[in-house]
């Protein structure tokens, strides 16, 4: 069952607004062949999305930010929303205690930490006492390439392609197809422009993009961490550290994993207790 019938199952719908486009299957590219690898019957099971408002430079806002929606939803079930950036952690009385930069201190029953890895914020959780140490990252590239809809649905479809090319430093390569950008994802060893502009010079590539599209000088990019090992204790009393920040399932869905791990979590707090 796909992540998207499991949140439906939850009464979370996500919109036409928020599903830039649905995913039926795979293709991997190699220097031998390709193979295309379909969803069972055919179904588009796979929602291609954007965690934020969208890349840099995007011209019209057609689609909605996916954690947006979901910050949304939980408001409107009466969530309060504190825009504020934590800069302390604490303990206060025996419960957990946050203070933004901006506000005063507030104490909580459970803090759960949905923050990822690629933020100083853990840090923070180093002296609490509670053996939590950060999983170990490694860095990746995300670049997202604007080729327009009517392009992408030409030369991409609904399928995202994978690429296993013989480049030194390179693991792994994808293009996912959104909107009216693709997003490009790398895994490697000391990934830098050169590795990225040799990727994007295979034939493999050069294959799903128009024969005239060129590599901007300017474009939306960077160099996130992702897991390579899970966290070292990632729930205490009254502390529980939820998706990339806790544990996640290596190189696949980690907003899956967040999503199994938080219901889990829930069910604990709620019939268990807390400490």
């Amino acid at each position: 069952e796909s992540l998207v019938q499991t949140l439906a199952a939850e009464g979370i719908n996500l919109p036409p607004t928020v599903v830039e486009r649905g995913i039926d299957s795979y293709v991997l590219h190699m220097d031998a062949g390709n193979v295309r690898i379909e969803t069972p019957l055919h179904e588009m099971r796979i929602a291609a999305v954007h965690r934020g408002a969208g890349p840099k430079g995007i011209k019209e806002m057609k689609w909605r930010s996916f954690d947006g929606y979901l910050l949304e939803l939980a408001v409107g079930k009466g969530a309060h929303l504190i825009p504020g950036r934590v800069d302390d952690i604490g303990w206060n009385d025996s419960r957990p205690q946050v203070k933004t930069k901006d506000g005063s201190p507030h104490d909580y029953d459970l803090l759960v930490v949905a923050v990822g890895v690629n933020t100083g914020v853990l840090k923070l959780f180093e002296g609490l006492g509670v053996g939590y140490r950060p999983p170990q990252t490694t860095k990746t590239y995300i670049g997202e390439l604007y080729l327009g809809e009517e392009m992408m649905q030409r030369y991409m479809g609904s399928s995202i392609h994978l690429f296993l090319p013989k480049i030194p430093r390179l693991d792994f390569a994808c293009l996912i197809p959104k909107g009216e950008f693709a997003t490009l994802c790398l895994m490697g060893q000391d990934i830098d422009q050169h590795l990225v502009q040799s990727l994007m010079d295979t034939a493999e590539v050069r294959e799903c993009l128009p024969a005239n599209w060129r590599m901007p000088q300017d474009f939306c990019h960077c160099s996130p961490r992702m897991n390579t090992q899970g966290a070292v204790q990632p729930f205490a009393d009254r502390i529980v550290f939820i998706g990339d920040s806790g544990v996640t399932r290596l190189n696949k869905d980690g907003i899956g994993a967040a999503y199994r791990t938080a219901k889990a979590a829930a069910v604990t707090a709620i019939f268990d207790g807390i400490s």
